[in-house]
């Protein structure tokens, strides 16, 4: 994921567990490509048929910052109580239909806190669409609602979520 200035904000790498324990998804966010530095750990175990909840843990795997839950194109964003504070969702349609009309139609998702309604963050991906760089900002968020940890697991889960939608049934080569 990068920034506005095309700087790497981090790298995520999926662990390949899925054809030993099916449904259970591991994560790891780094700051850069070489691996080195951990940023969070994010893991889900699916039951039954229910959505899974994805726990997001620290760098060092020892304290859970919170958690995510799927809920059709939503992604809701719960505190380390497992209550809920705010959802990353597609803007709304009086936005993209201003969007389209001045020529500008980017794929924007944004982070809402619950409460308040208050967008803090929100996610681009511009053209050219077919290249995987996706662009994060917060700088909406100026009291500091969100922790950046959950909405950048947000993010990350979004992301592969829409990867990975439509190629379920792909053979892996």
């Amino acid at each position: 994921m990068y920034d506005d200035l095309n700087n790497l904000v981090c790298f995520i790498k999926e662990k390949d567990i899925q054809n030993r324990n099916k449904g259970k998804k591991e994560l790891t966010v780094y700051r850069d490509e070489s691996e080195s530095a951990p940023i969070l750990h994010l893991f889900s175990k699916k039951i039954r048929d229910l959505p899974p909840v994805i726990s997001i843990l620290d760098a060092g795997k020892t304290t859970r910052i919170g958690s995510l839950k799927q809920n059709g194109y939503k992604w809701l964003i719960m505190d380390n109580e497992d209550k809920e504070i705010a959802w990353l969702k597609r803007r709304t349609a009086l936005e993209m239909i201003k969007d389209y009309e001045s020529g500008y139609f980017p794929k924007k998702y944004i982070i809402e806190m619950k409460n308040s309604k208050k967008v803090v963050a929100e996610i681009n991906k511009q053209f050219p669409f077919f290249l995987k760089k996706h662009y994060v900002d917060f700088s909406k968020d100026n009291g500091q609602l969100l922790d950046r940890r959950l909405g950048l697991s947000a993010f990350v889960m979004h992301i592969l979520s829409r990867n990975h939608s439509g190629n379920h049934n792909k053979k892996k080569e």
